[in-house]
Parts: structure tokens; sequence; C-alpha cells
């Protein structure tokens, strides 16, 4: 049985010191609204969730990150789509009504996980037992896809308002059997993210003894897209982290690395850090990353 609630779409966390990264995970959501009714039940559904991701990163506003964190499950709305990415033959009514939602599917959309997941198990199970309507998906739309961009779009913003630069940091998980790496980095082949930063996470997360690709399979999608702008010093990398580092084989179940990541993804923020301070400097580059230490308590402010 679910456990329904009515969430907000986010949890964002704006330290009183910050620096001019953003970090976020739109796919680790749990809270399932009232009106969702699929017609499996949640063990099934955290299996497509970046599970816990959230909280692998949840000591990164101590080193002054803001995170933004999804509450809403990337099964009911994916905020790593375009809220036109849904093919009609999924939406129920004439077609005067599909056309107000000005639907244009991608790849994603036209094989049922798109902006609404329709048929994530292999194509040969539903995910609703009722049509999806015009009204459902302008529902979701304007109630969770809208207000998770428009805070994302808001803090990047006052960032590099604030500091003349920005770097956000797009963390999912991905299947262990979806790629031979540890980590892949995605920066849609080199346009939505300066090399140096790319090449700096990939360097600190390579010593601590990963393995990490580039863009494949993973090159990034509508959020690393669409919040990027290279030329004017906003800089957005996707990272994917494969599940076998810190879940069970059952895919929901924290394994006895999970501490072992966290640490890691900490250490990683700290140098990203000392990385953005020196924008990226030859020296930096050259000298490496300094010791991990172990996060701080720290005083923010929680939006919601």
């Amino acid at each position: 049985m679910l456990m329904l609630k009515s969430p907000h779409p986010f949890e964002l966390l704006v330290p009183q010191d910050r620096v001019a990264i953003l970090a976020d995970s739109p796919h680790s959501g749990r809270d399932y609204p009232a009106d969702f009714n699929p017609s499996v039940d949640e063990t099934t559904l955290a299996r497509y969730e970046d599970r816990l991701v959230d909280q692998l990163i949840e000591g990164l506003p101590s080193l002054g990150i803001t995170t933004l964190c999804a509450q809403t499950p990337r099964t009911y709305i994916d905020f790593n789509r375009a809220p036109t990415d849904v093919h009609p033959h999924e939406v129920a009514g004439c077609l005067e009504d599909k056309k107000d939602l000005g639907l244009m599917p991608t790849h994603y959309g036209k094989s049922g996980l798109g902006l609404i997941w329709t048929r994530p198990f292999l194509n040969t199970h539903p995910l609703y037992t009722y049509d999806l309507t015009p009204d459902i998906i302008k529902h979701r739309v304007e109630e969770y896809h809208a207000p998770y961009h428009q805070a994302l779009s808001d803090q990047l913003s006052s960032l590099f308002n604030q500091f003349g630069k920005v770097l956000y940091l797009d963390f999912h998980s991905m299947p262990a059997e979806s790629s031979a790496n540890d980590f892949v980095l995605g920066d849609r082949d080199g346009h939505t993210c300066d090399p140096r930063i790319r090449n700096a996470t990939k360097d600190f997360l390579a010593s601590c003894g990963y393995k990490v690709g580039l863009n494949s399979p993973y090159r990034g999608a509508e959020l690393v897209k669409r919040h990027s702008l290279t030329t004017r010093g906003r800089h957005a990398l996707q990272i994917e982290i494969s599940r076998r580092l810190y879940l069970e084989k059952d895919g929901v179940t924290p394994s006895k690395h999970f501490d072992t990541l966290k640490d890691v993804l900490y250490g990683l923020g700290q140098h990203l850090v000392e990385g953005v301070q020196c924008d990226f400097s030859t020296e930096f580059m050259k000298r490496g990353h300094t010791k991990t230490t172990q996060p701080a308590r720290y005083n923010s402010v929680v939006m919601r």
C-alpha cells in the first residue's frame, strides 16, 4: 500500500554562507500525491527512484552549497523532462484538447518515460489503469514541474548575481547494469559545462578508486540543458552514480558502503568549492584534491 500524501514538490536548503554552487536530486522523491493511484506497489516504484540520492548529498549545505531535493517521485512527474515530453497517444481526449498542451515527445516520451511515466516496466505493464487526460497533465505541470524549475532558476540566478558565476550539480543514480562505470558525468558532449570542471570532478572520483565515464550512456537531459549557459558563466554537470556503490541487490536497501560513498561526495563538494573559488586555475588542477573532513553542523534557511 502506498503512503499517500499531498507533498510540496521539493525541499530547498539555502546556507547562510553560501558559495556559487547548487546541487539537486530531482529523482529521489518518495512522497506520493493522493491522486497518483498507480497500478503497482510502492516497493516496485522505489526501484525507479534515484534511491536515497538526497541522503547521499545531505552534507553539502555545510560547505555552503545550496541543495534542492525533489519530494515528488519521478514516476508521478519527471522534473528532468520538458513539459511537452508526452506522446499524444498516451493522452485521452480529442485532438483539439491535446493541441493545447503543445506536445513534442522526445525518445523518452515515445517510450513511455517522458514527463509522465506510463510504461516503465519494459513496456509490459502500464503504470495506470485510468486514462491520462489533458487536465491531469496540466495539473502536474502547474503544481509540481513548473515550481521545481522556477525554484531552481531563481536560486541559480541569485547565486549568479552574487558571484558572477554559478555551478549546478545535477545528481542522479543509474542501474548497475546500465554501465560498467561507477560514475558517468554528463555535460551534453561539452555544451553545458567548462571542461575544467568536468575534468576536476572526474579526476577527484578517479583518485578515490572509482571508474568514471563521460556522456555515455547518460549525457544530461532537460535540467542541465535548460539551466546552463557556459558563455555567461553558468555551468551545469550531471553526475550519475551506480546504485551498486551504495544499495543492496534489491535496489532499495542501503548497503554497508552507503556512508563511504556519502563521505566521498562530501569530499567532492569540498574539492569543487575550492575549484570554483579559484576559477579552476592551472595550479588547482595540477595540485589535486585536499583531504576530506567530516561534515560540520551548518546554519541554513529551509524553504519549501
